[in-house]
């Protein structure tokens, strides 16, 4: 027989065990989160998707993944995105022109896939193929590397 999985009250991703409900973030298997509460700060991302994924804090509602307003500097040849990205993560830029109902196609940003940050910090790229278009929606994907 197949041993149980271990128990995820909360089915947030994170095993109870790991949720050792102290309020403060350790490491990815002492997260300080509430293994009955799947989003533990209130900030919008389930404790499983902060410490598995993006890699913030799921103890702090201050530390989240999103993107920063769009900017357009005027030494960049388009819009520049920024996010906070941490170590350990790959991100990939997508864009769409529309977000019209039913439509659900988000394109690579090219060459802005496979993002990898050697620390912490701000992460910036420009899209230097915008070309004026009247308007651009982004998503930025995350996804987890090594353990």
């Amino acid at each position: 027989d197949t041993p149980a999985p271990p128990p995820d009250s909360d089915n947030d991703g994170l095993i109870d065990d790991y949720e050792t409900n102290t309020g403060t973030y350790v490491d990815p298997e002492n997260t300080g989160s509430d293994p009955h509460n799947p989003d533990s700060d209130g900030d919008g991302q389930s404790d499983g998707q902060e410490v598995n994924v993006t890699r913030t804090n799921p103890c702090e509602a201050g530390d989240y993944f999103h993107c920063g307003p769009l900017s357009s500097e005027s030494d960049k040849a388009g819009p520049v995105i920024s996010w906070r990205a941490h170590a350990g993560a790959v991100y990939d830029v997508y864009y769409s022109a529309t977000l019209d109902p039913g439509f659900e196609a988000f394109f690579p940003l090219a060459p802005h896939t496979n993002i990898q940050t050697a620390s912490d910090g701000v992460t910036n790229v420009t899209d230097a193929s915008e070309n004026g278009t009247a308007m651009r929606f982004y998503r930025i994907h995350a996804r987890r590397t090594g353990p």
